[in-house]
């Protein structure tokens, strides 16, 4: 779900957000999971960032009270006025 509302994002970061929410004593082996996602054509890679398929969201967990359209949109709007490349990112996949 962290890919999901971040997307995209690189695996560094991916490791990073589990770190600040799982402690940063463990270590964090994600590749198993990330492949079976590309597998599952759920996500895709793009410039080393990877990316969900937008016509293809499933939500699998659902997390209250947290409204993830809202989440979303900030996390959207965040990537627009600081991270431009992201925004382009996300312009290429929808095909704008």
């Amino acid at each position: 779900m962290i890919l999901f509302l971040f997307h995209p994002i690189s695996h560094h970061e991916l490791i990073f957000i589990l770190k600040q929410l799982y402690g940063k004593n463990h270590s964090y082996e994600i590749n198993v999971e990330l492949g079976l996602l590309r597998a599952l054509d759920l996500v895709e890679k793009i410039d080393d960032y990877y990316v969900r398929k937008l016509e293809d969201y499933v939500r699998f967990v659902r997390f209250y009270p947290i409204n993830e359209v809202s989440l979303r949109s900030q996390i959207i709007n965040h990537y627009h006025k600081y991270s431009k490349f992201r925004a382009e990112i996300l312009r290429k996949k929808l095909g704008l």
